[in-house]
């Protein structure tokens, strides 16, 4: 008896030493993290994540950290790979630039090696999305009805591979009507009611085109109801 209490006393010894220094092990595993950016447009005030589009440009970027510190990696070779396929690959390279195109319009599959660090390699992977650009009509108008004389709308383009909003053509549209005085070419669009009926409607449309890219263009429509 005095023996297998020994034997069990030695067993839960061995374990309550085991299990620190299993976990300390892990503590100190390094990790290797991924980010990302893009380089496409979206009105001011917009918080989100701005989401690549055909042809624009991403920032991918890594670093690796050991045991709470970012390790230098100049001395190690870096490996990304697009997809499957190797895409660059240089001593201490922690950031790279890409190119979304055609066959990668629903994302990018992106990964990094890094080469013998500890005598291992240390990988990660992450997918980046990408989407159609959007384009939205600002409305302030409670349920779409107005009944002010003139009202304003504005064109709320995102994602567009564009530096600022003056790189995008607009064409408005009321009723099927180009808008005069040239307006129409502006994100803004200031619309005068002339005795219109209550409860008439009126369809207002805008289309935005990339000055750089012609294929880049995108439409957005409303109703609008007179009270």
């Amino acid at each position: 008896m005095k023996t297998f209490l020994k034997i069990n006393m030695l067993l839960i010894a061995g374990l309550l030493l085991l299990f620190p220094f299993s976990e300390s092990r892990a503590a100190t595993k390094p990790e290797l993290l991924l980010t990302w950016s893009a380089d496409v447009f979206a009105p001011q005030g917009y918080s989100g994540k701005l989401i690549p589009s055909k042809g624009s440009t991403i920032t991918a970027a890594l670093e690796l950290i050991d045991g709470g510190k970012i390790i230098n990696l100049s001395p190690y070779e870096v490996r990304w790979y697009r997809g499957d396929n190797l895409f660059k690959k240089g001593k201490g390279l922690k950031r790279i630039s890409l190119t979304i195109d055609v066959s990668e319009s629903i994302g990018v599959p992106l990964k990094a090696v890094v080469v013998g660090y500890k005598g291992v390699e240390e990988e990660a992977t992450m997918g980046i999305p990408a989407k159609e650009p959007e384009l939205i009509i600002d409305a302030p108008y409670p349920l779409r009805r107005v009944s002010d004389a003139t009202i304003e709308l504005r064109a709320l383009p995102y994602f567009f591979n564009i530096e600022n909003i003056s790189d995008l053509i607009f064409k408005w549209q009321a009723n099927g009507i180009s808008p005069q005085g040239g307006s129409e070419a502006s994100d803004i669009l200031e619309l005068t009611l002339s005795s219109p009926a209550s409860g008439s409607t009126i369809s207002v449309s805008v289309s935005a085109e990339n000055t750089n890219d012609a294929s880049e263009i995108k439409q957005a429509n409303i109703i609008l109801t007179i009270q």
